[in-house]
Formats: structure tokens, C-alpha cells, sequence
């Protein structure tokens, strides 16, 4: 499975009430699972429009250029210059990385194993207010 593909599978779309949407977007966000690559290093790739991606947009089903990466379980050198904090590199966000560069690291790290929704709750809120979940 490629990252564009894992991306268009696995998403949780958040939908709030139109009183609290500020926007004609009826989606407030779209969050997305960790991967999991085949030798045990994961990260989280994001990408809507509240994500360091481009386009800045909540697509569901066309393909990101650049997409925002978060928390990588080791530092690695494919995506240091994109890091927020490249002396804390496992803490994190990487914004605009080429989704070119994101195949290449998850290949270099033996492919994608498995989508891990418990990497998400690390970061996930107190509004339940779901409408579609994918995983």
C-alpha cells in the first residue's frame, strides 16, 4: 500500500454543528491513523485543511502534493530539514513534506505494516462529534 493510497483509506472526518463551522466546509477535520512501516518506526501523516499540506483543503478523494508529518519514532535524514525542531526530532512536525519523500521513507523503512489508530489518541480531543471513521 503507498502513502496516497493509506491516506484515501484510513481518515476520521469530524463534522460540527453549522453554528460552530466558519467556513463553507462543512468538514471541520479530517485526522488519519499513524503508520506503522514493517520494521517498527511510525509517524503520523496528516493532511486537510487544518495540516501543513498542500493543497491547504479537506480532499477526500484527490491526492495531496505535500502532506504534514508528526512525531516520527526515530529521527530520520529524509525529512530533517522539514522539521519544526530538528534538535527534538521525534517530537516534531514536519510541515510540507513532498508526498514523493514520504513513499520514499516509508519504503526505506520496509513499506506500511498497518494503520494504528492508538497512535491517535495521544492526540485526539474531547469532541466525539464523528460522523464517518474509515478504521
Amino acid at each position: 500500500m503507498t502513502v496516497k493510497e493509506f491516506m484515501r483509506k484510513y481518515r476520521r472526518i469530524t463534522k460540527y454543528p453549522p453554528e460552530w463551522i466558519f467556513s463553507n466546509d462543512p468538514i471541520s477535520s479530517i485526522m488519519r491513523p499513524w503508520v506503522v512501516c514493517e520494521d517498527g518506526f511510525t509517524v503520523s501523516v496528516q493532511a486537510s485543511s487544518f495540516h501543513y499540506c498542500s493543497p491547504r483543503e479537506n480532499l477526500l478523494d484527490q491526492d495531496y502534493d505535500k502532506v504534514e508529518l508528526g512525531f516520527p519514532s526515530a529521527e530520520d535524514s529524509l525529512i530533517i530539514d522539514y522539521a519544526e525542531d530538528p534538535d527534538d526530532p521525534t517530537q516534531s512536525v514536519y510541515g510540507w513534506v513532498p508526498i514523493e519523500i514520504v513513499e520514499e521513507l516509508v519504503e526505506k523503512h520496509g513499506g506500511i505494516k498497518m494503520a494504528d489508530p492508538e497512535g491517535m489518541k495521544k492526540l485526539k480531543n474531547d469532541c466525539d462529534v464523528y460522523s464517518e471513521c474509515s478504521w
